[in-house]
């Protein structure tokens, strides 16, 4: 066991409530009641009879702990205050547990679990669950401002505001030093006392009397009265909406730091029970490698009665693990453990961890100081202790402090309904991470967040999808509506007695309304039970059976299912929407409060252009509008039925006698190419929905695959197409959940996937399923399973994005590279806006240089290719370098070929090498380019050769003919394609400029001349290189060019006349001109140097 000394403003010898302000002492050896044994007796014996055995005396029966008896060992002191179990009392005690039925342990002291209460620093009185932010409640008590941090932290601002209750009383018991009950916190509005039970088991007399204050802290923490204007803030102290907590003090520390034995808790618990607890603090414990049996009946009598036991972990900075260091009662099972977190929401320095699994971290400061902004604030005594101001309030630190908060918490789940069993599972729920993250050997699931613990237990609606649900493709949109507590929903009125806010079904309701200046109700929707699928009905569900937990359910979902299983959804046309939910709360006066949910979303159209692009169907196809007979497939009713449009899908498993793309057209449907793996299955449920490119469909476009789509005429893709094909029971024609899309290593490892779902979604949340292991993209691109890249295709080129970012887009598709057969997972996560594209040339990683390719030819464009250099980069393909998927995109189309292991080269289009400093290593690029039109003009262009080395040269050498560009020189070179999808094959070399950098040197000019006398231009250069020289205006308006005669050579200096006239032969006019000389070698380098001069009159 281990004693932790409190130091406060006297001196406390050996008590430790769970408390703490300046580090914890060091473990001393587990201590006792002198000479006393706790003995649980069976009823055929005599306690007399059995004490004498072991040579002790009956001292008397432990109050409220049946069967328990205190024995003496003859002739010891019972007199001190504790001491080290010595041998005789051991013996006896060994000799006891040997008798059949009894069990016997020396009568443990344990101690408060504060480490210093700064108490003389006091102030006298004159404000996963995890939830998103929710509406916040500040109180008005004056120092709410120094508890500010800790309560923020458990967000008890959001969780004052939901808070409810049904107006009964629920009974805190505080087992600790006692309560002073005449504070002004205790009191409530009336002038009621809080403290509606109490008795000493200290031996004293007076429990209202808290010589060391431990208690009265630890009880303000849990209910002083909230916003009355007066000193502290309490957990539950604040009693509105139906929450009504008083206290129970169960006194057993006498004061001056003397400890309490295990007896004397014991028997505190069972009082507990007694008076109706519904929970119990004890801020309090020692350690050691096991608990007293009386402690732990009493605990399990107190969690057999339906009571949440919460308690203090202890201030030794132990790992209870350990079995010699287990914290007692903290770790006995069944009860809530609690550490204690500090101001930066990490374990405190002196908390003790491991342990008893069912554990949570709270605030328990971690602040020494007197002022104590980083401990915990709460009442001290009025009166009767030491130096204790008239009313006070102290700083504590301690996992004595941070006991309480879940105390508080676990009392308005209480009130809200909650069963005893289920508490610490709504605790857990709620939590949230520590700033050092999951760490569950130290805070079990997290850090207490009340807000997160009590919202799916209050009365509430919630829409989900957050506040801006952005916008949407589909124009039959879904709504869905979660209510909390659908038990205290009635047809007509509650039953007899009910106390609190309760509702009626009408109560209910929903809107869907126009957005502008004069907004107008589309829809409207109102609360009832049994009538799912009725038009203009919310489905509520029925009433949970009478004890059960309280429930949290959706209420309402659109397209709406009808009872037959069959959907019958409103459509909205394009345009902004407000859907508003609302429900009324009442009570015996009728409507308190309406809660109310706004939410808003964008319908929006689907432009398509003429011409080709990348293409997928994120709902499936109807077919209302298909005339009878006809041979009109699904996609066209969307497309238009006048619209001559082509698909075409690459096949990554085809056969090697199959082309790369089958290949569908909408004038000739039934002429499909390699049609069986072009179609592929179909079939949503309520499991992830996986399409398999080997099976056949009756939609020839099915949710999740990508296509290329060729259109004759520029459309509006037709989204209001219910009811689609079938009328399947229970199948909705939009994805409700993941959609599986399985993926193909050969054929290079493309696949062409498809935006699932109406909304977009962030590409970071896909998972990857392979070999029966799922993986995040993250992971899975670790692994060597998938590439980053998502590949999708806009204003006729190709768009890149590397996850993180990137996102599926409604109706867009994508590429994506496997090196492993695979399953990518989309969940139905909707982020809320489109995210602004990114190409290529932002999509890599910052550092080093990169310079971009551009081919075109006649209107087709491929300019998404990319070399260069980065810090990290290897030699070979690496994550550095993007792939480039298979050409269909363009007429034209360019691949970098990587340096691939064993001679074998991937196609890139994102080639970048390592970059050594400011080194200038040699390095060499392979482009290759392909056009499909015969003979045509191609033209290869390149920028960002400028963001290259200074001392770099790049030299691009058409293999072909052998023509050698030097890229700095120029911008462009322009060839004949020759035969369609011939190859053309480029080199570019980076070398290191030999040479040196070009500089103009010893420019002279003179400052002033007039011009009829003229001026003379004299300079050299450091390198071989063309020279001009321009005089222009101050404005930039050129007067006169003087060009050199052929190339300079290194330091011969160029002299150069100007006689003082412009361009037409008139003398130019008095004033200021500035000369620019420029200098160009053959490699591209090019500098520029300039002097202003002044023509006089």
């Amino acid at each position: 066991m281990r004693q932790i000394k409190l130091r406060a403003i006297f001196s406390l010898a050996a008590a430790t409530l769970l408390g703490v302000a300046v580090p914890a002492a060091l473990a001393q050896t587990p201590k006792a009641k002198p000479g006393e044994i706790v003995v649980k007796v069976p009823d055929n014996m005599n306690p007399a009879t059995l004490a004498a055995q072991v040579n002790c005396d009956v001292i008397g029966p432990v109050a409220y702990c049946d069967h328990y008896w205190v024995f003496g060992v003859r002739g010891r002191n019972l007199q001190l205050s504790e001491e080290a179990p010595k041998a005789d009392l051991l013996t006896a005690v060994t000799a006891l547990r040997q008798v059949p039925g009894v069990s016997a342990d020396p009568n443990w002291m344990q101690y408060m679990q504060d480490t210093k209460r700064d108490l003389k620093g006091g102030k006298s009185a004159l404000s996963r669950a995890q939830q998103p932010p929710g509406a916040r409640l500040l109180p008005n008590d004056p120092l709410y401002s120094s508890q500010k941090w800790h309560m923020e932290m458990i967000r008890m601002p959001e969780a004052w505001n939901i808070q409810f209750g049904d107006g009964q009383p629920t009974l805190v018991a505080v087992i600790d030093s006692g309560i002073d009950a005449n504070h002004p916190e205790f009191k409530d509005s009336l002038g009621v006392s809080k403290v509606v039970a109490q008795q000493d088991f200290s031996g004293a007399t007076n429990p209202g009397l808290d010589v060391d204050g431990h208690g009265t802290h630890v009880a303000g923490t849990i209910a002083a009265t909230t916003s009355n204007g007066t000193g502290v803030t309490g957990i539950a102290g604040w009693n509105r909406q139906g929450v009504n907590i008083k206290l129970i003090n169960a006194k057993v520390f006498p004061g001056g730091g003397l400890g309490a034995s295990s007896a004397t808790v014991a028997s505190a618990i069972n009082y507990s029970v007694t008076q109706g607890a519904r929970v119990i603090n004890m801020s309090l414990g020692y350690a050691g490698a096991s608990a007293a049996q009386i402690e732990i009946d009493a605990v399990n009598n107190a969690l057999k009665a339906g009571i949440v036991v919460v308690v203090a972990a202890g201030n030794d900075s132990n790992d209870n693990d350990n079995p010699q260091t287990k914290a007692w009662p903290a770790d006995i099972d069944g009860v809530i453990k609690v550490t204690a977190i500090g101001p930066t929401k990490v374990l405190s320095s002196y908390s003790n961890y491991g342990g008893n699994p069912q554990k949570i971290g709270a605030p328990g400061g971690d602040d020494f100081s007197v002022a104590g902004p980083g401990a915990i604030w709460s009442t001290a005594p009025v009166a009767g202790s030491f130096d204790f101001s008239n009313p006070s309030y102290a700083p504590s630190n301690g996992t004595s402090m941070a006991c309480p908060h879940v105390a508080g918490a676990s009392a308005l789940l209480i009130a809200a309904g909650v069963p005893a069993d289920t508490v610490y599972q709504a605790l857990s729920d709620g939590a949230s991470q520590a700033a050092d993250g999951v760490n569950p050997k130290r805070y079990g699931p997290g850090v207490l967040d009340v807000y997160s613990a009590l919202y799916p237990y209050t009365p509430g609606i919630t829409l989900e999808g957050g506040g801006d649900r952005g916008i949407s493709y589909f124009g039959s949109t879904g709504i869905s509506l979660t209510i909390n507590r659908a038990d205290r929903i009635y047809q007509s009125g509650p039953p007899a007695g009910t106390t609190g806010f309760w509702s009626l079904e009408s109560d209910l309701s929903v809107e869907v309304q126009t957005v502008g200046r004069t907004p107008s109700i589309v829809r409207s929707f109102v609360g009832g039970r049994g009538v799912l699928g009725q038009a203009g009905k919310i489905e509520i569900p029925p009433l949970p059976a009478v004890g059960t937990r309280p429930s949290q359910s959706t209420g309402i979902r659109v397209p709406a299912r009808n009872t037959d299983g069959t959907y019958s959804p409103i459509n909205l046309s394009p345009g902004q929407y407000r859907i508003v939910a609302r429900l009324n709360l009442r009570n015996t006066a009728g409507i308190v409060q309406t809660l109310e949910q706004v939410q808003f979303i964008t319908i929006v159209e689907k432009q398509l252009s003429a011409g080709r692009t990348m293409f997928a169907m994120p709902f499936k196809a109807g077919i209302a509008t298909r005339p009878a007979g006809s041979n009109l497939t699904p996609e066209a009713a969307v497309l238009g039925q006048a619209t001559v449009f082509g698909l075409s899908r690459y096949n990554p498993i085809r056969m090697p006698s199959d082309d790369d793309y089958a290949r569908f057209r909408s004038a000739d449907p039934f002429n499909l190419k390699n049609a069986a793996r072009f179609a592929s299955a179909d079939q949503l449920d309520s499991t992830v929905v996986v399409y398999d490119t080997t099976a056949p469909s009756v939609s020839i476009a099915p949710i999740g695959l990508g296509y290329w789509l060729d259109l004759d005429r520029a459309g509006t893709v037709n989204t209001t197409l219910l009811p689609y094909p079938g009328q399947i029971t229970g199948v909705s024609p939009v994805a409700e959940n993941s959609v599986g899309i399985k993926a193909y290593a050969s054929g290079g490892g493309w696949n062409m996937i498809g935006a699932p779902f109406t909304y977009p979604v962030d590409w970071s949340v896909v998972t990857v399923r392979a070999d029966g292991v799922s993986y995040s993209i993250a992971e899975a691109v670790k692994a060597g399973i998938v590439s980053p890249a998502l590949i999708g295709f806009a204003n006729g080129d190709y768009v890149y994005s590397v996850a993180p970012g990137g996102q599926l887009e409604p109706f867009n598709a994508y590429w994506v590279r496997v090196y492993r057969d695979c399953q990518f997972n989309v969940p139905p996560v909707p982020t809320a806006s489109i995210a602004t594209r990114s190409t290529l040339s932002n999509a890599g990683q910052q550092g080093g240089w990169q310079a971009r390719l551009i081919a075109s030819v006649g209107n087709g464009v491929d300019g998404q290719n990319y070399i260069g250099q980065r810090p990290g980069a290897a030699d070979g393909e690496d994550l550095a370098d993007l792939p480039k998927p298979p050409a269909g995109a363009s007429d034209v189309y360019v691949t970098l070929l990587s340096k691939g292991a064993n001679g074998k080269s991937r196609a890139l289009a994102y080639d970048m090498r390592p970059l050594n400093g400011n080194a200038v290593t040699q390095e060499e690029w392979v482009a290759t380019v392909q056009s499909v039109r015969p003979n045509a003009k191609v033209v290869l262009s390149w920028d960002g050769i400028r963001t290259a080395p200074r001392n770099a040269r790049l030299v691009l050498t058409d293999v072909q003919t052998g023509a050698v560009i030097p890229m700095a020189s120029r911008s462009s070179y322009v060839y004949q394609s020759g035969d369609a999808g011939t190859v053309h094959r480029f080199v570019i070399k980076m070398l290191p400029q030999t040479s040196g950098v070009l500089a103009i040197r010893n420019l002279k000019t003179g400052s002033t001349t007039r011009a009829a006398a003229g001026l003379t231009v004299r300079f050299n250069t450091n390198l071989e290189a063309d020279t001009q020289v321009s005089i222009v205006t101050t404005s930039g308006r050129e007067i006169r060019t003087l060009a050199s005669s052929g190339r300079v050579q290194p330091g011969t200096e160029v002299s150069l006349y100007w006689d003082g006239r412009g361009k037409d032969g008139a003398v130019v006019p008095a004033g200021p001109y500035v000369v620019k000389v420029s200098a160009k070698t053959a490699d591209g380098q090019q500098q520029n140097m300039q002097r202003m001069v002044q023509i006089l009159k």
